[in-house]
């Protein structure tokens, strides 16, 4: 319902007679939504939207945002469904419907969930999960419980059973990656690592013809305590040596560490006398950690901390006014400062100024990509990459990886290049012995086996076969200019955004058009704006001005006076 571009009508804000209204309306629908659990979808604290939008298809549909995501879609023939915004954080709102990873991306291009790619889990007419015609549904994947669409069961179980399992299972309704998950581009959430739905198979899954299966013994109670018990023991002891041995170094320790590393590394640039303020600003303020605070120590001010170190014999100190210290002289040859190792001295701090990051174009994310996530399995390998544990990876950058492994570990086979000979990381994460020789895609493969997998949507990267932003000017009534923009969607830039700069940088009002020559809609600005327009397309979305089609039809700009 959503695959296709819609038009956003209206957006309103809910007053608080009518939240009570919608909140009635959606427990009448879905009983198990508690008052808590509405209070999370819609927090006290925050706005609910109410947005009108008209779908490719003509039909007029309602839209309820929370924080710039949408939560619930009312349709005109009053039924109210979910989103799977909402399905992420109240998960028991709908039951599920299984289906493997690889469905996914087709449900994304606008496909119904059929029968066949279900993953039924029992026997019979239960394989079906008791559903009823009509009924409200989430789909999920095997690989991840949270939901990624929304849909209608379309037959019955008892149908579904008795019909052999053919034909639609679910009518998808909303799916993610859609333009209604969208509908906000600056607050799309990505699907929610979740818990497998189905349990992963292992070789001991399939045991040889005839073998009987060997069922685990079961250790004894009082062993398994005890165990458990010296395990427990031997875990606090060592938490408990490790924060002994871990000291942090008080402040005051802090702040003397960075006078003297200032004394060893600025020793050449004091122009004595020197103002202690000054000293302090610009020599032992630079080598200091981050967020240190001078007040944080017992001395609380800069002139007792120097008074202090005039004492120790670091150097000299004179009041020429009131108010007003200079360092006189200081004492290179100390014994503390001659004992200080060069490998103690802190890198002083590079001065620059604090650069303001100006905000970042919103871009349409229209690539479904599937990802491969870092577990504590497979962490032994990524480390040499310097990846945690959780990030999330496209297959490409994965083998990437895995290639320059083996190149710069040298486990290539000296006799045929084709195969590998394990070292203990992949001999590890494989279960494989050390030193084996293995064919190089093999390992690969098992690498991303290790892997759990999910979706993301990506800004697509790849531009060569993008049409170019078409800039050109027309005449409306009254003979009046107006800048048409179009092709800004297959670049990934979203409409609204920057019809709402257009409308801030040249006080002009902008609407948005269909040309049957452009590529999805055209942005009209009123008055000739081609200058302008091709300025924050170069120099705010950064895009490359080979792209840019247009700029000879800006207005020539009026020749300084001398």
């Amino acid at each position: 319902m959503f695959i296709k571009p819609f038009k956003v009508k209206s957006k309103l804000l809910l007053r608080s007679s009518e939240r009570k209204k919608l909140q009635v309306k959606i427990t009448g629908k879905y009983p198990k939504l508690t008052e808590e659990d509405f209070g999370r979808i819609f927090p006290s604290s925050g706005n609910i939207h109410h947005t009108k939008i008209i779908t490719s298809a003509e039909e007029t549909v309602w839209v309820y945002l929370a924080d710039k995501q949408p939560m619930f879609f009312e349709l005109s023939n009053g039924n109210i469904y979910p989103t799977i915004h909402a399905l992420w954080v109240v998960p028991h709102l709908l039951s599920s419907v299984t289906t493997h990873p690889g469905v996914l991306p087709i449900l994304a291009k606008g496909a119904n969930l059929m029968t066949r790619g279900v993953v039924k889990q029992g026997q019979g007419a239960q394989a079906w999960a008791g559903f009823s015609r009509g009924e409200t549904v989430a789909v999920n994947l095997t690989s991840n419980a949270n939901a990624c669409a929304v849909g209608i069961f379309a037959q019955s179980s008892n149908d579904l059973y008795l019909s052999g399992g053919t034909g639609v299972c679910v009518e998808i309704l909303h799916v993610f990656g859609d333009k209604l998950w969208s509908i906000e581009p600056g607050a799309c959430v990505q699907i929610p690592i979740g818990e497998r739905v189905v349990a992963e198979l292992k070789a001991s899954d399939f045991p040889a013809l005839g073998a009987e299966k060997i069922r685990p013994e079961k250790p004894d109670k009082q062993e398994t305590s005890e165990a458990t018990t010296d395990e427990l023991v031997e875990k606090l002891e060592e938490t408990a040596i490790e924060e002994v041995e871990v000291e942090k170094e008080s402040p005051d320790d802090v702040l003397k560490q960075a006078f003297l590393t200032a004394l060893k590394v600025d020793r050449d640039k004091f122009s004595l006398p020197l103002l202690t303020s000054t000293f302090y600003a610009n020599h032992v303020q630079t080598v200091t950690p981050e967020n240190f605070n001078i007040k944080h120590t017992s001395f609380k001010k800069v002139t007792k901390f120097l008074q202090q170190m005039a004492e120790e014999g670091f150097l000299v100190v004179r009041e020429e006014k009131k108010g007003i210290e200079k360092i006189i002289s200081i004492d290179f040859d100390h014994a503390d400062l001659v004992a200080l190792k060069p490998g103690q001295t802190l890198a002083p701090k590079p001065k620059s100024e604090p650069e303001v990051e100006a905000p970042k174009p919103i871009q349409l994310l229209t690539s479904m990509t599937k990802i491969f996530l870092i577990t504590d399995t497979t962490l032994p390998f990524f480390t040499h990459f310097e990846h945690k544990t959780g990030q999330a990876l496209q297959e490409g950058e994965v083998e990437k990886k895995f290639a320059t492994y083996v190149r710069k570990k040298k486990l290539q086979n000296a006799e045929n290049k084709r195969l590998i000979d394990l070292d203990e990381t992949l001999a590890g994460i494989c279960g494989r012995e050390v030193s084996s020789t293995v064919n190089y895609s093999t390992i690969l493969q098992e690498l991303l086996e290790k892997m759990p997998t999910n979706f993301e949507m990506r800004a697509k990267e790849k531009m060569d076969k993008v049409p170019n932003i078409q800039i050109s000017l027309a005449t409306r009534k009254g003979n009046k200019k107006v800048t048409l923009v179009s092709n800004l969607e297959a670049h990934g830039i979203f409409i609204p955004d920057f019809a709402n700069r257009c409308k801030l940088g040249v006080q002009a009002s902008t609407t948005v058009t269909q040309t049957p020559c452009a590529k999805g809609d055209t942005l009209q600005i009123q008055g000739n704006q081609v200058r302008f327009v091709h300025t924050l397309l170069t120099d705010t979305y950064h895009i490359p001005k080979g792209k840019i089609s247009g700029l000879e039809l800006a207005r020539k700009e009026p020749k300084k006076k001398k």
